[in-house]
């Protein structure tokens, strides 16, 4: 590659960069690709008319076609079928859980009391 082809590179390099949506970025790079056109010993103008050819538009003869505008488009997949009409459901509440475990229940006990067999109110001391 020779040394003027590089440098058509790296300027085209350049000018893509320019399309960057920072603004300095975009502005820096154009500023560097002002820079190369002057190392090279060339400028915009000289650029252009050397490099670029401007030719006659092309479709300049043909005519524009009508433009048809459809009242309706035609979908392009079936459509899913309609929802099965809307019949209500009886209900009837679902029947109270049953406990699985036995309540504790605490057993009472005798209090104990002596026996009043063969005591006498004389052993009592009354």
């Amino acid at each position: 590659m020779t040394q003027t082809n590089m440098n058509l590179e790296l300027l085209i390099k350049l000018l893509k960069m320019t399309t960057s949506s920072n603004d300095s970025e975009a502005l820096l790079f154009l500023r560097k690709a002002n820079e190369q056109l002057t190392k090279a010993g060339w400028d915009w103008d000289r650029l252009l008319h050397g490099k670029v050819t401007v030719m006659a538009d092309p479709f300049a003869g043909v005519p524009v076609p009508p433009v048809v505008r459809q009242t309706q488009t035609a979908p392009l997949r079936p459509s899913p079928p309609p929802p099965p009409p809307y019949q209500p459901r009886s209900y009837s509440p679902p029947p109270p859980p049953q406990p699985t475990y036995k309540p504790y229940r605490a057993k009472r006990r005798k209090a104990s009391r002596p026996s009043a067999k063969g005591v006498t109110l004389d052993d009592l001391g009354l």
